[in-house]
């Protein structure tokens, strides 16, 4: 009976975890969603799963990071009309990103995303 409940905390934070990392994907229809929604994920599972607080300070500075691209994308756009289609960057990075992680996850393998920003530090 210990090892049933033990493995089921452990599918438990596999699925918070991934939860986590899918939440971030909800920027892709309103994007404060990127942040908000991670954050809040991080934020109540943060002291009951490790998982969950290694990714979630991982993919809060992900989002961070993806939001300064973004914001580079749309002063490129105003410079030339030309630039356009650097708009679709971010969208294109945040979803690669996410599903090699998410794959990784599963996967019981750790990931780091690549060209980030420490903003939230203890990482």
């Amino acid at each position: 009976m210990n090892t049933n409940h033990l493995t089921t905390f452990f599918e438990n934070e596999i699925k918070t975890t991934a939860l986590l990392i899918l939440s971030q994907l909800a920027g892709l229809v309103l994007w404060p969603l990127s942040i908000i929604t991670p954050l809040f994920i991080w934020l109540t599972f943060k002291d009951q799963y490790s998982m969950v607080d290694y990714y979630g300070k991982q993919i809060l500075n992900f989002s961070l990071h993806i939001l300064i691209v973004f914001v580079a994308a749309i002063i490129l756009m105003s410079v030339h009309p030309y630039y356009g289609a650097t708009i679709i960057l971010p969208a294109l990075i945040s979803i690669t990103f996410n599903i090699i992680c998410l794959i990784k996850i599963c996967k019981g393998q750790k990931f780091h995303f690549p060209y980030t920003f420490k903003i939230i530090k203890g990482l």
